[in-house]
C-alpha cells in the first residue's frame, strides 16, 4: 500500500517529460513519443550537403532563377572561377539533371565538367535522369568516371 501511495505521489510531483525517462518510455514501446523524438515529417530533412534543409521540390530551380544563373556563369571569364561559383549555386539550391547538364556545357575543360557534375549530384532532384550529362563530356573516360562515382553513392 505504501508503495502505491509513493508511486502516485511521484506521478503528481515529477513533470510528465521526466516521467517518461524514469519509467523507460521510449519509441520502441507503443506509447506517445517524448518531445525529443518528434519527427517533423517530410517538410524538413537533411539537405544535400549535410545541413538541415527543406525537402527538395519536384523540379529544380525555377526557370527565371536558372536563366539568371546561366547568364551569371557565362559572364565568368575563367573556368576555375566558373567552377567555384557553380558549386556555390548548387550547394544552396536544388537543381534538376537538365539544369546541371546546361551548367556543365558552360565549362571549357572536361575535368572541370566532371568535378562540377560530381559535386552537383548531391543537389539533384531527379538523380535517375543523370544520364543526360553524358552528352556534355568530350572524352569517354570522363563519362565512365562519373558513372563510377554515382555507382559508389
Amino acid at each position: 500500500m505504501k508503495k502505491l501511495v509513493l508511486y502516485f505521489l511521484l506521478l503528481m510531483v515529477v513533470p510528465a517529460s521526466a516521467q517518461s525517462g524514469l519509467f523507460n518510455v521510449y519509441p520502441n514501446h507503443n506509447t506517445s513519443y517524448p518531445v525529443e523524438y518528434y519527427n517533423p515529417g517530410p517538410m524538413m530533412h537533411y539537405g544535400p550537403h549535410g545541413d538541415y534543409a527543406p525537402a527538395p521540390p519536384a523540379y529544380g530551380m525555377s526557370p527565371e532563377n536558372f536563366d539568371a544563373v546561366l547568364v551569371y556563369l557565362s559572364k565568368e571569364t575563367f573556368d576555375y572561377k566558373r567552377l567555384e561559383v557553380g558549386k556555390q549555386i548548387v550547394r544552396n539550391n536544388w537543381v534538376s539533371a537538365r539544369q546541371i547538364a546546361s551548367m556543365c556545357e558552360l565549362f571549357t575543360y572536361d575535368y572541370n565538367r566532371l568535378d562540377f557534375a560530381k559535386y552537383a549530384y548531391a543537389s539533384c532532384v531527379d538523380k535517375g535522369m543523370y544520364f543526360l550529362l553524358d552528352d556534355t563530356f568530350v572524352y569517354r573516360f570522363s563519362i565512365d568516371e562519373l558513372h563510377d562515382y554515382i555507382r559508389e553513392r
